[in-house]
């Protein structure tokens, strides 16, 4: 697309309809360098140890204060316990967006190449 633009460009050289292209297809590249980016990106793994560390030690010190106090008080220890968790997996999750209970769609691409498949057969060359 580059060289066509560029061709365009070239013979006709104040062309606003080149401008226009060049502007849209540098939006497109920068939309799918974005889409790239956070498709890799991942949370480092000493974050994803830390927020485990924390976990294990909150749900310790709920252990331990509900063993000096000599409260036996299940339910929010159980609640407290299933919130930690749920944190952590959503945070887990997030870091992958291509599986988990919330992938990330990649249908507006593909319906984007559709289009531009037929465009480009569509139209005179």
């Amino acid at each position: 697309m580059w060289k066509l633009i560029q061709s365009a460009a070239e013979t006709h050289p104040p062309n606003p309809v080149a401008d226009d292209m060049l502007k849209r297809l540098i939006e497109v590249a920068s939309i799918y360098r974005e889409r790239i980016f956070s498709w890799e990106g991942r949370v480092p793994d000493p974050v994803t140890w830390l927020l485990l560390f924390g976990a294990v030690l909150a749900v310790a010190v709920i252990g331990l204060y509900g063993g000096l106090a000599n409260h036996r008080g299940l339910p929010p220890r159980i609640a407290v316990t299933l919130l930690l968790c749920g944190t952590i997996y959503v945070v887990l999750d997030l870091d992958k967006p291509h599986q988990g209970i919330m992938p990330v769609s990649q249908s507006p691409m593909l319906h984007l190449a559709g289009i531009m498949d037929r465009d480009s057969e569509t139209s005179p060359k």
